[in-house]
């Protein structure tokens, strides 16, 4: 069997044909019933797997919104809003 090397850096990275199909074959809206029973189920087993009866708060965004939101939440001084070179005008 030929040995795959995998290089865990940001960007795209290569999945399994099992992962790819997963991924495709069921698509929820997330405003139905399905989704939110669905995300109600993630949100408990994150609970479990993190090992706390705190709330999980799931936040999708970029790696610049996931800083500046650790970085807000943990020091009242960080601006609210990015400040690199793409936010100048």
């Amino acid at each position: 069997m030929l040995k795959k090397n995998r290089l865990f850096t940001p960007g795209p990275t290569p999945l399994l044909p099992q992962a790819q199909t997963a991924m495709a074959s069921y698509s929820a809206h997330h405003r139905t019933a399905d989704f939110r029973a669905l995300f109600t189920r993630v949100l408990a087993d994150l609970k479990e797997f993190i090992g706390t009866k705190n709330d999980v708060l799931v936040l999708s965004s970029s790696g610049t919104g996931r800083s500046f939101t650790v970085a807000s939440t943990i020091t009242p001084s960080v601006p609210k809003e990015p400040t690199n070179s793409f936010g100048r005008s």
